[in-house]
């Protein structure tokens, strides 16, 4: 620790140099200052080197700069500074691969009905068809009434259409006892009709049936 009445005194001279006019020496780049302190009377000069002190001074040094301090305490957080500007659009960056497939989207508002157009020119008249097969004409059920059917036997009869008329058809009039085995449609040159063949089921009693022919005049 420096004796106090040694930096005393040092102030003391200083304070009389600058006052009498004293020159001082110029302080080096490095930030060192030199000075000699004359022992006897405690006067005190500022040379360039402490090897320009006299034999009755002795050479003292300080430095212009103190030593740098420690790293004080971190101070609070300063408020938030106003919005920068909106800084220039970056570079195009490369294309990204290809994502999945989306799931399929949801079916879609019905549209607005489209306006009506205008009707379009009528076209050429086609060329005439080919003639069509006969029409039919004087259509008629033709029937032999009921028929009895024995216990357990069988039955066949011929329904004939009216003379000039062909059978197109059959109608199972009554059917509730017994079973049909055949029914066809039979043509000859004057006479057409249906042929069938019944079997009564029933072993102890008979029963009836009824069935008609279709008949009609082919034009």
């Amino acid at each position: 620790m420096a004796n106090p009445r040694v930096l005393l005194i040092i102030g003391a001279a200083a304070v009389g140099a600058v006052a009498g006019g004293v020159a001082w020496a110029s302080i080096p780049a490095a930030g060192v200052i030199h000075g000699c302190y004359q022992k006897s009377v405690g006067n005190l000069r500022v040379v360039d080197s402490p090897g320009d002190c006299r034999p009755s001074e002795l050479p003292i040094s300080w430095r212009q700069q103190g030593d740098t301090g420690p790293t004080g305490n971190t101070g609070p957080t300063g408020p938030t500074g106003p919005k920068g500007d909106t800084g220039d659009i970056g570079a195009t960056g490369a294309a990204g691969a290809t994502g999945p497939q989306g799931l399929p989207g949801g079916q879609g508002e019905q549209g607005l009905p489209g306006r009506n157009g205008t009707d379009g020119a009528p076209g050429a008249t086609g060329s005439t068809g080919p003639t069509g097969p006969p029409g039919l004409s004087g259509i008629e059920l033709v029937s032999n009434g009921d028929q009895t059917v024995p216990a357990n036997g069988a039955h066949v009869q011929a329904v004939h259409c009216p003379t000039g008329k062909k059978a197109i058809g059959f109608s199972l009039d009554d059917f509730r006892n017994v079973v049909l085995l055949r029914a066809q449609l039979f043509y000859a040159a004057t006479d057409s009709g249906v042929d069938v063949l019944v079997k009564n089921p029933d072993l102890a009693t008979s029963h009836t049936y009824a069935i008609s022919a279709v008949c009609a005049t082919a034009s």
